[in-house]
Order: structure tokens, then C-alpha cells, then sequence
């Protein structure tokens, strides 16, 4: 079942830092593996945001199938 193969992962980070200080996400790296059947298609979904901001900022790697192998989702959201 296609429900059995999905996975999520959620990184979160917590950070104090003193008033004036100022920080950005320059670059980051997904790697994984991937066996897609045929007629079905799948994503790597990369979402940036924080905490007390709105909006966020999102990078997709679309993944169709049939496809067996590697893949890599490098996203340089400079926030």
C-alpha cells in the first residue's frame, strides 16, 4: 500500500541568541532512495519557516515513477 511507504521527517531547531545578533540558512542537502512503481509519482518537499514570522519558503524535487535509486534535494533558501 502506498500509505505504508511514506515518510516524514520534521527537523526542528531551537536557538537563543542576545538581541542584535542576526543568523540565515545558507544551504542545505536531502538525500535519500527512492522505488517508485509505475503510474505513480512522488516529492521531496524541503519547507523552510520560523517561528513569530509569516510565510515560508518551500523547494520540491518531483519524483516519477517507475524510478529506483538515489536522489538528492539541495535547496539555498538564504533566509
Amino acid at each position: 500500500m502506498a500509505s505504508d511507504w511514506r515518510k516524514n521527517c520534521k527537523l526542528t531547531i531551537n536557538m537563543e541568541f542576545d538581541s542584535g545578533f542576526q543568523f540565515t540558512i545558507l544551504d542545505t542537502e536531502m538525500k535519500g532512495f527512492r522505488e517508485i512503481p509505475s503510474a505513480a509519482e512522488d516529492e521531496c518537499k524541503n519547507v523552510f519557516s520560523f517561528t513569530g514570522f509569516s510565510g515560508s519558503t518551500t523547494y520540491t524535487l518531483s519524483l516519477p515513477g517507475p524510478s529506483r535509486g538515489n536522489f538528492n534535494l539541495k535547496s539555498s533558501p538564504g533566509i
